[in-house]
């Protein structure tokens, strides 16, 4: 599924139970990374499950807008490519 739309309601854990094997790129909301650090450690904790069972690529849902501003940004990515490393080492 490409892009995993989390804006419009759709719940990635949820999905990842109920279809194990449907593949994902995605995943993560765009508008909620303005919402602060604590916001996307809550979004990177649900992306953190869904890596355990593989098959998900997880990214921004379109493009990332405007009004993130660079320390929130360089923030997520960072939280996400060490969640993203982790997974991998299990």
């Amino acid at each position: 599924m490409y892009p995993f739309e989390v804006n419009c309601g759709m719940d990635i854990v949820k999905v990842r139970n109920t279809f194990p094997t449907l593949q994902i790129m995605g995943g993560i909301p765009k508008s909620q990374i303005a919402r602060g650090k604590a916001r996307m450690d809550e979004i990177l904790w649900l992306v953190q499950e869904v890596l355990k069972s593989g098959g998900h690529v997880p990214f921004g849902d379109h493009f990332i807008p405007p009004e993130v501003h660079y320390e929130l940004f360089a923030y997520y990515r960072e939280r996400l490519n060490r969640t993203i490393d982790a997974a991998g080492t299990k």
